[in-house]
């Protein structure tokens, strides 16, 4: 099993793990309390028609949406401006699930929301100290699909 965690550390390979997660069956797992127990995994999106993947970290799982936030002025903000899908996979190391979410996204201009999650995370509040500001964006994935693969028992689950 270490050896299976050293060989993760390659965000990409990740994700191909993920998408090959996607055919399974339906059983019944929490994915939100692992993914809030998580909090952090692999956001990807498309640029042309190259992938591009980042470790981003969740800020919040409110009902069926995942909340995240980013700069205005980076990369991944203007590709999901031109292309709102993408795929976010998160490792639970202690239990071996890879959960693997695919759906759209909602940029949010929420003064309030956005001041909540800078008091919620005070290293997001050292980045762009106030709610107010233009290079701070807020958005959700509203997942619908979402699939997983178990490392100790092999199986797939797959919910839409």
């Amino acid at each position: 099993m270490n050896r299976l965690k050293a060989f993760f550390g390659g965000a990409a390979v990740l994700v191909v793990l993920c998408a090959a997660a996607a055919a399974g069956a339906a059983e019944s797992m929490d994915y939100k309390a692992i993914l809030a127990k998580t909090r952090a995994g692999v956001l990807a999106t498309e640029d042309g028609t190259q992938p591009r993947t980042r470790v981003f970290g969740l800020l919040r799982v409110d009902g069926d949406r995942y909340w995240f936030c980013t700069g205005a002025s980076k990369d991944v903000y203007k590709q999901m401006q031109t292309n709102n899908r993408i795929s976010f996979c998160a490792w639970d190391t202690e239990s071996n699930i890879v959960l693997n979410l695919d759906g759209p996204v909602t940029f949010v201009e929420d003064a309030a929301l956005k001041a909540e999650f800078l008091d919620e995370n005070p290293g997001i509040k050292s980045i762009y100290k106030s709610a107010d500001n233009p290079e701070f964006k807020i958005f959700y994935l509203e997942p619908d699909t979402i699939s997983s693969f178990d490392f100790v028992n092999g199986k797939v689950y797959h919910k839409k």
